[in-house]
């Protein structure tokens, strides 16, 4: 090779594929997150006197003063990374928190997360804002839901993820808590009530058929693949329109009196009105729904949940005949 020939330095650098790929992998999952819990945001307390180390079990916490959410961050947080406990000097001389207490704010987060697929929202729900009927009637709760969450968390509780509801033993619930869960389960507002109504007035072929899918739905019990919670991205696209098909069913198949009477037992959300666009019924099929399989309610549970929910009904109605068993 000639001596004036030298190979050039271009000072580019090449980034191994494997490298970015992992580093993608750290920093995406944060990233994607419009909210998400920081362990800034936990606050860990001490409801008495002195110095306050450690904490080592949640019952310990909650009885100190800390709130539930907080706690559970506490101990996910490694050993030597957890927040320091502020110790809140009391009046009082008992310093323990009511555990009774904290479970009942746990079930109007429940609730909420079960009806309407999010916990009361920080900016949104004011303090004032009624409570939902089924917790002031049946829990006797009557403070603002967000009353109830601060007591739960000292941050903004959408920052958590709620999907632990899926592994909540239903049957630790009461009758009356479960038939209101059943027929006001996030993403079913307007579905549910089909499955246990009778049309009252004559349908179009193409309108009964969808009547009839969507009710045999609900007979099969209901998904989590349709709860807003726990629904993934491909069940919205391909059933986004599901709630104001069976808005319009109902507008179309039952009198008036009827829907007012739902809407004031609050089986609906509001009573339907005549839609300025009909909505396409052509897919509302059995097929459409047949993909679904991971049950809210165990089958079993489920049969029993049924009956109370018709019973629930035909109170509110009157005379109604549930689709199933005629």
């Amino acid at each position: 090779m000639e001596p004036y020939l030298t190979k050039p330095e271009f000072n580019i650098v090449e980034i191994p594929k494997g490298i970015i790929t992992q580093v993608a992998n750290w920093f995406l999952g944060p990233g994607s997150r419009k909210e998400r819990l920081d362990k800034a945001d936990v606050n860990m307390i001490y409801v008495g006197t002195g110095v306050k180390d450690s904490y080592n079990t949640v019952v310990e916490a909650l009885q100190g003063g800390s709130p539930l959410f907080d706690t559970l961050a506490y101990f996910a947080i490694t050993e030597g990374e957890k927040p320091v406990i502020t110790t809140v000097p009391n009046c009082p001389a008992d310093n323990t928190q009511d555990l009774l207490e904290v479970a009942q704010c746990l079930f109007v987060l429940y609730f909420y997360l079960m009806t309407r697929g999010a916990p009361p929202d920080n900016d949104k729900n004011e303090v004032g804002t009624d409570i939902p009927g089924f917790l002031y009637k049946y829990m006797g709760l009557k403070e603002a839901p967000i009353i109830y969450m601060r007591k739960l968390a000292s941050f903004n509780l959408i920052k958590v993820s709620h999907e632990w509801i899926k592994d909540v033993d239903l049957t630790i619930l009461g009758p009356p808590a479960l038939s209101r869960l059943s027929l006001g389960v996030a993403g079913y507002r307007w579905m549910a009530v089909i499955g246990f109504m009778t049309p009252e007035k004559t349908l179009t072929i193409e309108q009964r058929n969808a009547w009839d899918a969507i009710a045999n739905f609900v007979h099969r019990g209901l998904f989590w693949d349709i709860q807003s919670v726990t629904r993934s991205a491909l069940v919205t696209l391909k059933l986004h329109s599901i709630n104001a098909v069976a808005a319009y069913l109902l507008f179309v198949a039952l009198e008036h009196d009827t829907l007012v009477k739902l809407h004031k037992e609050k089986f609906i959300p509001v009573v339907p009105e005549e839609p300025s666009r009909i909505p396409s019924l052509a897919n509302i099929t059995d097929d459409v729904f047949n993909e679904y399989n991971d049950h809210v309610f165990p089958p079993g549970l489920w049969t029993k949940v049924e009956a109370q929910i018709k019973k629930d009904i035909d109170t509110a109605v009157g005379e109604v005949t549930a689709i199933k068993g005629g």
